[in-house]
């Protein structure tokens, strides 16, 4: 290297460590003890209003309407999210600085706070006059920036990281939610396509019937998976405010709909048109919105009935089931009861006669009735004439009854019916002979016996 290629190099060192000292230099004689502290003394509950400002981009401003909800009052009036709300007054409430480097009169645009790229805004409860943050330039390495507050003479550095929680848009903080309910609410899910209507109805807290077009047991999980995801479907982009020109986005005919029925009476409506690339347009007939939703949210708007009717055989859970009965085609029954002695569950037969039964195999049985699927749903059931047996079992403390009826043997097949449903289950006959294996139970010697 060259005498002079050195001495150019050492004075670009020197420029760039004095420029690093002016602006990272150690902090001034100030109150500020603490490397790290938080700029604001009140927590995020005492927040009213927050308002975004940057250069080049719409001013945002919420307001706080209730304890957990917020409303968008610039640059539109639309309810916002209650989630990004919150998470920005609590971003805002927990911003910290790490040094004070500037006091008095000072050159703000040294600091890149004569046209600061983010200001804040927070009003108060109970203050008059609003909070303002000021953030300027970063600071040489870029991990910081430099910052003041309005009513301050400290210029100081704090995170870079925190402007960016804090640069939200109207599209981040806007309440995005396709539909508004809440699953417990939920009665009946109304989906309807090309003519065809399928009606899903809660039966209890987490059990589902198909009301139409057939009346038969819903999967549980599928059903409720719908439900869930309904529940928290957000828009993918907003297309309209206005929601007008219906036709172009094949709003005017949808192809697809989805009611939900809430408890009271109230309900909300989805609407599914056009295609866009792997997004649908949509929109909720009471709004004037029209937004894309997801190809995850149509396709499962989009399943038929067979895609919600359950091919389980029962749907208890095994450690709610106190009692079970077995009805034989040769007119014969048993029954058998749970009971706790030392606050252990023991299994006993009460019927035809009484006697205690091996724990083990009773259990057994229900975890083969409560797995096993049937092959299809289908609308007859041969054999069913003169049932080969008649399953009921009892859960949580006999609340709820399930009660199976078994055909005799057609084919290669077996076919069972579920009390109250007109739609019929398919099992392979292979499949009943596992479960076959283990109903025997009154063959089963009781404990202690040989």
């Amino acid at each position: 290297m060259s005498a002079k290629t050195t001495i150019i190099a050492a004075v670009i060192l020197a420029a760039l460590a004095a420029y690093i000292y002016r602006y990272e230099r150690e902090p001034v004689e100030s109150d500020v003890e603490s490397k790290y502290e938080k700029i604001f003394s009140f927590e995020a509950e005492k927040i009213l209003e927050i308002e975004i400002r940057r250069p080049e981009a719409e001013t945002v401003r919420l307001r706080r309407t209730s304890e957990e909800a917020w409303q968008l009052v610039s640059p539109i009036d639309f309810a916002a999210d209650e989630v990004a709300s919150r998470s920005l007054a609590n971003a805002a409430s927990s911003l910290e600085r790490e040094r004070v480097v500037a006091l008095g009169e000072v050159d703000l645009a040294d600091f890149g706070l004569d046209a600061p790229q983010l200001e804040l805004e927070l009003k108060l409860q109970d203050v008059e006059v609003p909070t303002t943050l000021l953030m300027g330039s970063e600071t040489p390495t870029g991990s910081n920036l430099y910052a003041r507050l309005a009513e301050g003479n400290e210029i100081f550095v704090m995170a870079s990281s925190s402007k960016y929680a804090l640069e939200k848009s109207v599209w981040d903080l806007r309440d995005r939610l396709i539909l508004h309910f809440s699953r417990d609410d939920v009665e009946t899910v109304v989906l309807e396509q090309s003519g065809k209507r399928v009606v899903l109805a809660r039966a209890s807290e987490d059990l589902w019937n198909v009301a139409e077009p057939a009346v038969a047991r819903a999967d549980r999980y599928k059903t409720s998976g719908l439900v869930s995801m309904l529940e928290t479907a957000k828009m993918e982009e907003l297309v309209s405010e206005s929601g007008e020109d219906l036709a172009s986005y094949g709003l005017s005919s949808p192809s697809y709909q989805v009611e939900i029925q809430l408890k009271g009476g109230r309900s909300e409506t989805l609407l599914v048109g056009a295609q866009k690339d792997t997004n649908y347009y949509a929109r909720n007939p009471d709004r004037s919105l029209i937004y894309l939703i997801g190809q995850s949210v149509a396709d499962e708007i989009k399943k038929d009935e067979t895609e919600y009717l359950s091919k389980r055989l029962f749907d208890f859970a095994t450690y709610q089931v106190n009692k079970l009965q077995i009805a034989s085609a040769d007119g014969s029954t048993r029954i058998y009861e749970k009971s706790k002695e030392d606050e252990q569950d023991v299994w006993k037969e009460t019927a035809p006669q009484a006697r205690d039964m091996d724990r083990t195999k009773v259990d057994d049985l229900l975890y083969k009735l409560n797995s096993s699927d049937a092959a299809e749903t289908v609308t007859e059931g041969p054999g069913l004439d003169n049932p080969k047996y008649t399953i009921t079992v009892w859960s949580q403390e006999g609340a709820n009854a399930e009660e199976l009826a078994v055909g005799q043997p057609v084919g290669d097949a077996v076919y069972a019916h579920r009390k109250g449903e007109e739609l019929f289950l398919k099992l392979a006959a292979t499949s009943w002979d596992e479960i076959e294996k283990v109903i025997g139970l009154e063959d089963v010697p009781a404990p202690g016996e040989d």
